[in-house]
């Protein structure tokens, strides 16, 4: 999968791999593995094997995440708005909003 990760990075991709792609599917059930393993828990005397195993589950479901999240935004058009809103409006608005939070915060 990393492979194609570095494919997917590139300017120009073959069409061939963004269509009838499997990661989202392989994200999905990588992740429910991941969640079982960690419900079934560490088996006594297996701890570093265990842990092992996890983070290569977590690194494929990561990667598979990755590759599905590339192709995703070379293949769905977003949907854009118009609007006349007023833009340096709305950066003084959140320019005070954000202030206003680090003077809760701090």
């Amino acid at each position: 999968m990393g492979k194609y990760t570095r494919i997917l990075c590139e300017a120009d991709v073959p069409e061939r791999h963004l269509e009838d792609h499997p990661f989202g599917l392989i994200a999905d059930n990588l992740r429910f593995v991941e969640k079982r393993l960690r419900e079934a828990g560490t088996p006594v005397g297996r701890e570093k094997e265990f842990n092992t195993l996890l983070r290569a589950v977590a690194k494929a479901r990561s990667v598979a995440a990755m590759n599905d999240s590339l192709i995703r935004q070379r293949t769905i058009v977003p949907n854009v708005i118009e609007s006349d809103i007023d833009l340096e409006g709305l950066k003084t608005l959140t320019t005070r909003n954000t202030q206003r939070l680090i003077d809760q915060v701090g």
